[in-house]
């Protein structure tokens, strides 16, 4: 949609509103769902706009979040539903739906969660091979807006409507008699479908406090049990959770049902996007993450071994990040270090980019050292922590006589196992947010009751996927723009120099510089767009160490919609009309591959390797050979070496015919 289309659009809607409730042209006598999508944030906002590119003028939204009861557990008003379990699984959401003006409209839907839960409930299989993940609606939405609701959450598009007519809530949701809920027919992730199961099975795993195989979170001193593991809890009394229940891909048996899940199913890759440190402001004096000198923040950058044992708990100390003259031995400030929950997408980006690495891995040539600390290989954000510690006691975030967890603060001196809080050397801390935006909120400090209480963050760091929206809470006043923004709250940090968002680090010497000055987080009024076009240098070319390609697992044959959907999507993520820069575009809108590094791939799973490039005879424009299938990739590669396309196809010319040799570079870990 062009910038003068889209003004239109939204110029149209008050009329479209009268047209539609008044003479009840809208939905008024059936609802088709055209694309049903769960997962990622990373790709909410884009889809809506891509949605709204197919609809044309007159299109429709609504969007809500929130809860009718709040957990643990939580009723969502819309969310999710995993039927294998007894009592039914909820999952909460944030859901946006779109709809074109027609009496028998196409609705377009999409339920934001977390990369992990997305694919456990597309994946998820009754006992009879049927879908047993599916979306939940509150009744307060068959023709309302939901009890209690959040809405107008899409950047850049307002709901044109209010309520969600009943017979679009009708056909995501069922009647509960006759119709089932809609299943869903994609599910946008951080990460492949292989690396999410990986994670979910090591969550699950028996806590292997060597190697890291396992974090035990099916044990019953947390609540778990083989197949439905122990609840997640935040650490900062807000009542957020995540559930940990294992499922499996296609062709396999569901562990819990014994059902065959449906084998036919595909991925399309849509970008790139960088998972980026960052720091609180709240501490402004000598040694503190917001402490300046010459105007310049003095904390700007991690060596990547450094950011390993911080998030690790080996390191605690504010210096240990500066290569300044060693001062006096434990002169830094305590650091408190806030880690996502173990089946996040962006946690296991964290994890196999930052954390668990070959680098800094004991050499097996040379022999593991007596006296050396663990190498990176056999580690994780989990060292040192064992969920069933302190499990459901008054020290650690347990109230009131029926012992709901999750609602209160640990106590100052415990240590929990889950939630996570834990003291380090330094009398910092370890803990754990639920979620992008507790995770930024919980590092600024601004997570509701969090000052003053045992969970006070003054030096706080922490990591989560970029977008505007995620890290638009850095900066005051709310929606502020360059040098409209008055104060901020937190800056990013480079990776051993390397800038995720600019060409020079902090992005302040760029030709076009970062509008709201160095390391300072751009920010965007999404409500006035287009907002500045981040240049991802170092995302292009490969050298930022922590990005994941961005992914949509949707059925085999792919559905029209779906691949519609996923087209749009990465034009309009660089269309100039709103530069949203959620990502980087995996191919441009006249089918040219403009991401040319990629991560090898490996095995995972049982699901043997494919980069992706050997069936492609053209990459400009994307050209399959034939017979072969060109840009579909397989297998896991979170954590693998980044490598250039081209690399990959030459490997293939020399050695692809090669006996014993692969036809493309697999295997090989960052």
């Amino acid at each position: 949609m062009t910038k003068k289309m889209l003004v239109a659009a939204l110029a149209l809607t008050g009329s479209l509103l009268f047209s539609a409730n008044s003479f009840g042209q809208a939905c008024s006598t059936s609802a088709t769902v055209s694309v049903n999508a769960v997962g990622s944030s990373a790709q909410f906002n884009t889809w809506a706009y891509a949605a709204a590119d197919v609809i044309g003028s007159g299109f429709h939204l609504f969007s809500v979040k929130g809860n009718i009861s709040n957990g643990p557990p939580a009723v969502p008003i819309a969310g999710t539903q995993d039927t294998r379990t007894s009592p039914v699984t909820l999952d909460s959401a944030s859901m946006s739906v779109m709809w074109d003006n027609n009496a028998a409209c196409k609705v377009y839907a999409y339920f934001n969660v977390d990369s992990g839960i997305g694919q456990r409930v597309y994946f998820a299989t009754t006992s009879t091979g049927g879908h047993a993940g599916l979306p939940y609606l509150d009744s307060s939405l068959n023709g309302g807006g939901g009890t209690g609701g959040s809405h107008g959450l899409i950047g850049g598009l307002a709901d044109t409507d209010t309520i969600l007519p009943s017979n679009v809530y009708l056909a995501l949701a069922g009647n509960g008699t006759t119709t089932n809920p809609a299943p869903f027919n994609a599910a946008p992730t951080d990460l492949r479908p292989e690396d999410v199961l990986f994670a979910t099975n090591r969550a699950t795993n028996a806590l292997d406090a060597t190697k890291y195989t396992g974090f035990g979170y099916s044990a019953a001193g947390c609540g778990g049990s083989t197949n439905v593991g122990c609840i997640i809890y935040t650490s900062f009394a807000s009542g957020k959770y995540f559930n940990v229940i294992k499922y499996a891909l296609g062709g396999s048996k569901d562990p819990i049902t014994g059902g065959t899940v449906p084998k036919a199913y595909t991925t399309l890759s849509t970008g790139a996007a960088p998972v980026i440190p960052f720091v609180s402001d709240t501490d402004t004096a000598a040694g503190g993450f917001g402490s300046l000198s010459g105007g310049n923040y003095v904390f700007h950058n991690i060596n990547r071994q450094v950011l390993t044992n911080v998030f690790t708990g080996q390191l605690s100390r504010t210096t240990d990040l500066l290569p300044i003259q060693p001062a006096v031995p434990g002169a830094g400030l305590p650091i408190q270090v806030v880690q996502r929950e173990v089946l996040s997408g962006t946690y296991n980006t964290f994890e196999f980019d930052a954390i668990r690495t070959l680098a800094g891995s004991n050499n097996p040539l040379v022999g593991a050292s007596a006296t050396s600390v663990i190498d990176n290989a056999n580690t994780s954000q989990e060292y040192g922590n064992n969920p069933t510690t302190g499990f459901n006691t008054a020290n650690c975030g347990t109230t009131g006589s029926g012992g709901t967890i999750g609602l209160s603060f640990p106590v100052a001196g415990s240590t929990c196992g889950d939630p996570l809080f834990r003291s380090t050397g330094s009398g910092g801390l370890r803990l754990r947010a639920i979620g992008t935006g507790e995770e930024v909120s919980s590092v600024l400090n601004l997570t509701k009751n969090q000052a003053g209480s045992s969970t006070n963050v003054n030096n706080g760091i922490g990591y989560a996927f970029w977008s505007y929206g995620n890290f638009a809470p850095t900066a005051l006043p709310k929606n502020c723009v360059g040098g409209g923004c008055t104060s901020y709250l937190g800056h990013y940090l480079t990776v051993d120099g390397i800038d995720p968002l600019f060409n020079t680090p902090g992005g302040a010497l760029d030709a076009t510089p970062n509008p709201n000055g160095a390391f300072h987080f751009p920010t965007c009024n999404l409500a006035a767009l287009p907002c500045f076009d981040i240049p991802f240098t170092h995302v292009y070319d490969g050298t930022y160490p922590l990005w994941n390609i961005l992914r949509v697992v949707t059925p085999s044959p792919v559905p029209a919609a779906v691949q519609s959907l996923v087209n749009l999507a990465q034009s309009e993520v660089r269309n100039s009309a709103r530069f949203t820069s959620d990502f980087v575009p995996f191919t441009d809108g006249s089918n040219n591959l403009v991401l040319n590094v990629f991560r090898s791939h490996q095995k995972q799973q049982g699901v043997n390797p494919a980069n992706g490039h050997s069936g492609c005879s053209s990459f400009h424009p994307i050209t399959a050979k034939t017979g072969k299938t060109c840009l579909v990739d397989a297998g896991g590669d979170v954590g693998g070496s980044v490598l250039t396309v081209q690399s990959d196809v030459d490997w293939n010319t020399d050695f692809g015919g090669v006996t014993g040799q692969p036809v493309e570079m697999y295997g090989l870990h960052q």
